[in-house]
């Protein structure tokens, strides 16, 4: 399951849920979000991610172009993921 969560109003968007995600659907998925809140996209600063494998590099693009700063989140550190890991 991929997902997102405001954490300001902690309204979370569910892109999809995939048996075998690859950085091709992550990537996909995180445009799809861009484009739907396109409006919205100068109220977020950051985009906190894990060091999942399939959430690569092309898969922010999308991001990067709106200047979202990307974060990564440490390794081995589920505190800093808190409200996703709650």
């Amino acid at each position: 399951m991929l997902f997102v969560m405001e954490v300001a109003t902690r309204r979370v968007h569910v892109l999809g849920v995939a048996r075998y995600p690859d950085g091709a659907w992550t990537g996909q998925q995180a445009r799809n979000l861009a484009m739907n809140l396109a409006r919205r996209i100068g109220q977020f600063r950051f985009f906190i991610r894990d060091r999942d494998a399939c959430s690569r590099l092309h898969s922010m693009t999308s991001w990067r172009a709106k200047v979202v700063r990307i974060v990564k989140s440490p390794p081995r550190a589920p505190r800093a993921n808190c409200y996703a890991e709650r």
